[in-house]
């Protein structure tokens, strides 16, 4: 059986008059090399997961769910009013439904806001009102899923607290 040689033992490296090196690499040149092998290998695995996707819209609805639940309660407090939030399917799209009472500051008024097509909302109640003090009238858990992921959204009743829990 032949013995094994590697390339860098086969050819040593020349020296010029002055005595330093002119061919071969330096061992921080094979750690650089080896360092971005394995950073290009990390990313790729990522792209290679097949949910990674999914998990990117769950948790981005996630966000925007708790970012809508936060809103609408702060502007209950800030405008001394009741705001509910309103979760519904139309044309196979989720969707989030904000209305404000009128009052004692400025009219009421209401919008609403795309979730996504390939995304679903599933918990307890689809409705949740918060009153002026903060609190809302029931605790919520709202599961946002795309795909295997899911993130959670959970308002507590009692001081309208809402927390998320990402994918």
């Amino acid at each position: 059986m032949p013995d094994l040689v590697f390339p860098m033992l086969i050819h040593p490296c020349r020296r010029n008059s002055a005595g330093r090196r002119t061919a071969g690499v330096t061992l921080i040149e094979t750690i650089m090399v080896v360092t971005l092998l394995a950073m290009a290998t990390a990313a790729g695995s990522f792209m290679l997961d097949g949910n990674w996707q999914g998990r990117r819209n769950a948790t981005d609805a996630t966000q925007q769910v708790h970012a809508t639940l936060s809103a609408a309660r702060n502007t209950a407090i800030v405008n001394q009013t009741n705001v509910q939030v309103r979760r519904f399917i139309q044309s196979g799209v989720q969707w989030l439904a904000v209305t404000e009472e009128p009052g004692p500051l400025r009219d009421g008024k209401k919008w609403e806001m795309e979730i996504g097509d390939t995304t679903t909302i599933d918990g307890s109640a689809s409705d949740i009102w918060f009153k002026a003090t903060g609190t809302a009238n029931r605790g919520i858990e709202w599961k946002i899923r795309d795909g295997d992921s899911a993130g959670l959204v959970v308002v507590t009743p009692v001081d309208g607290n809402i927390t998320q829990k990402l994918p």
